[in-house]
């Protein structure tokens, strides 16, 4: 996945994940991933599969193109 799209992910979880009230704890538990992980998510530094992708989206109850998406 390349840098910029990683980003735009990465924006998008943390954007999402606190409009919802969650912390990072709560959802790498519903997710199934590290804290650590969803850390490098955050950040724009993981290199994320589709299905990790989905993963995230179906955690957060959006839709997988919703944290593909770039804001303006």
């Amino acid at each position: 996945m390349c840098e910029r799209l990683q980003q735009i992910v990465g924006r998008n979880v943390r954007t999402e994940r606190e409009r919802q009230g969650l912390t990072k704890v709560e959802l790498s538990l519903m997710a199934g991933v590290s804290r650590q992980y969803l850390d490098h998510v955050e950040a724009g530094k993981a290199n994320l599969s589709l299905r990790m992708v989905d993963k995230l989206a179906n955690a957060l109850d959006t839709p997988a193109f919703e944290l593909l998406r770039e804001l303006s």
